[in-house]
């Protein structure tokens, strides 16, 4: 997607606007995880991963909009953010 660049060459950063995308979030793997009872468990114990929940949070160049992000299959969810620094 080609947006429009804002700022000066000290703080580049896109115009504001919205990008949905769908992202395979089997690419980006957690870094920790737990069991029901929040006790850690190995990465290289944990096989046939499903999203159940997604939680998107801002970030200094995006914002989450749209309202909740939408898990469209096993792997991947929908998400709308806007981009720039708002």
């Amino acid at each position: 997607m080609d947006v429009a660049w804002n700022g000066d060459c000290n703080n580049p950063r896109p115009v504001d606007s919205v990008v949905p995308d769908d992202v395979n979030l089997s690419v980006w793997p957690g870094s920790t995880w737990l069991d029901d009872s929040d006790n850690p468990i190995p990465s290289g114990g944990v096989q046939n991963t499903r999203l159940d929940t997604v939680t998107y949070f801002s970030a200094p160049s995006y914002s989450p909009v749209g309202g909740d992000p939408v898990i469209t299959s096993s792997n991947t969810a929908l998400i709308s953010s806007e981009t720039g620094e708002g």
